[in-house]
C-alpha cells in the first residue's frame, strides 16, 4: 500500500499515519511490520476484544487503542490495515473506501463470491489503492470455485 506523502520543507520524507484493525496473530505481524518502517507511524490499533495482547502490542507499536470510528474520522490516517476476523473485512473495506483511506486487506475480503464482487466494486468506485494479501491467487481460485459451481459441466483439472 502507498500512500502520498509530501516531503516537509526540510527534505526529509513525512510520515504516513496508519490505523491496524487486528490484535491477533496476523494483526501482531502486520502492526510489527509496519511500524518497523521508518516512514510510517502505526497511530491506533483497533480491536473490540480487551486483553493483555492488545495492550502489549500497543505499547509496542506506540498507537492508541481506539474504535473504528476514531479511525474514519480521523483525516491524518492515510491508511489502514485490515487483520481482523474474516467476518469484519467487507464493511471495514468499505468504510475505509468511503473515508478516503488507502487499504490493505488481509485475506479473505469474504467468504461469500457475492461480496466480494460487490466491495470490489463500491471499493474501485472509490478509486482507492487497495492492496489485498496473496489476492491473484485468491482471487483465480475464487473465479474457479465460482466456475465449478455456476457450470458444473466444467471440470476443475489438475495442473501438476
Amino acid at each position: 500500500m502507498e500512500a502520498e506523502t509530501t516531503p516537509p520543507e526540510n527534505g526529509r520524507q513525512s510520515m504516513t499515519d496508519l490505523a491496524v484493525f487486528g490484535a491477533g496473530r496476523i494483526g501482531h505481524v502486520h502492526a510489527l511490520n509496519a511500524a518497523s518502517l521508518p516512514s510510517v507511524r502505526v497511530k491506533y490499533l483497533v480491536d473490540p476484544v480487551a486483553s493483555e495482547q492488545r495492550a502489549g502490542l500497543a505499547v509496542r507499536i506506540g498507537a492508541d487503542i481506539v474504535s473504528a470510528d476514531t479511525v474514519f474520522s480521523d483525516a491524518s490516517v492515510d491508511g489502514i490495515v485490515i487483520a481482523s476476523s474474516t467476518d469484519t473485512h467487507a464493511g471495514l473495506l468499505l468504510q475505509a473506501a468511503r473515508a478516503g483511506k488507502a487499504i490493505f486487506c488481509e485475506k479473505p475480503v469474504s467468504l461469500d463470491f457475492v461480496t466480494v464482487e460487490a466491495v470490489t466494486t463500491a471499493v474501485e468506485t472509490f478509486r482507492r489503492a487497495i492492496g489485498d494479501n496473496r489476492r491473484r491467487e485468491y482471487r483465480s481460485t475464487a473465479i474457479l470455485v465460482r466456475q465449478a459451481v455456476v457450470a458444473p459441466q466444467l471440470h476443475l483439472q489438475d495442473s501438476k
